[in-house]
């Protein structure tokens, strides 16, 4: 069978061949974390559950899943192949700023994690490998969108100190699986997937707390 065949297959299973999707109980945590009170997060759910669905379309024909039931339950491991996916995608929509925005915000978090104090622009175009051109076009956006915040006080033109805005949380639209998979038992103890990055095979274990054997 040649490639084009099996690609003309591979469609028909995936167009003709839809089953219904089974959501478990631990979606609960999903909707609990999600920004709802946010539009574009409400508008993204659809979005991502449409994504999430075909994921455990087609690795429900390498797992056992495909053909046992009329209906394909989503499975965490599904979730944990989805995230790394649709992360950086659905925060930028969510935030609505731009990928460099975000990138900007997220070097001014680290930085300042890391020195415990307040970073310059050019401290992040350091960081970043940026000119400080392309590092204060994106400071400005990201100040807007307030993911970052200047400094109390009078300083300089283009040297005001920088420390993480207010709405640094809101750039995640998607729990983290990590979260996830420690806040509900009914998990187990441990889940593996492959990477659809980089197709390393994953696993994540959970954490033993005091007293466990």
């Amino acid at each position: 069978m040649d490639n084009l065949t099996i690609w003309h297959e591979v469609f028909r299973i995936l167009c003709d061949d839809v089953p219904a999707f089974r959501y478990p109980k631990w979606f609960e945590y999903l909707a609990d974390h999600i920004p709802a009170e946010n539009s574009r997060a409400r508008r993204d759910v659809a979005r991502f559950l449409s994504f999430l669905e075909e994921v455990a379309r087609c690795r429900s024909f390498s797992d056992g899943r495909y053909n046992k039931s009329k209906e394909l339950e989503i499975n965490f491991a599904d979730y944990c192949v989805a995230y790394p996916i649709l992360r950086e995608a659905f925060a930028s929509t969510y935030a609505g700023a731009h990928p460099m925005a975000m990138e900007f915000a997220r070097a001014v978090r680290q930085l300042c994690s890391k020195r415990k104090k307040h970073v310059t622009t050019k401290d992040v175009a350091t960081h970043l490998g940026w000119t400080e051109a392309v590092a204060h076009k994106w400071r400005v956006e990201a100040v807007k969108q307030k993911l970052v915040q200047y400094k109390p006080g009078t300083y300089v033109q283009n040297k005001k100190p920088l420390l993480p805005g207010p709405a640094e949380h809101a750039t995640a639209f998607l729990p983290d699986p990590h979260l996830v998979f420690q806040a509900r038992p009914e998990l187990g103890g441990v889940v593996k997937y492959t990477c659809p990055l980089s197709g390393e095979r994953l696993f994540m274990s959970r954490r033993k707390t005091r007293g466990s054997v």
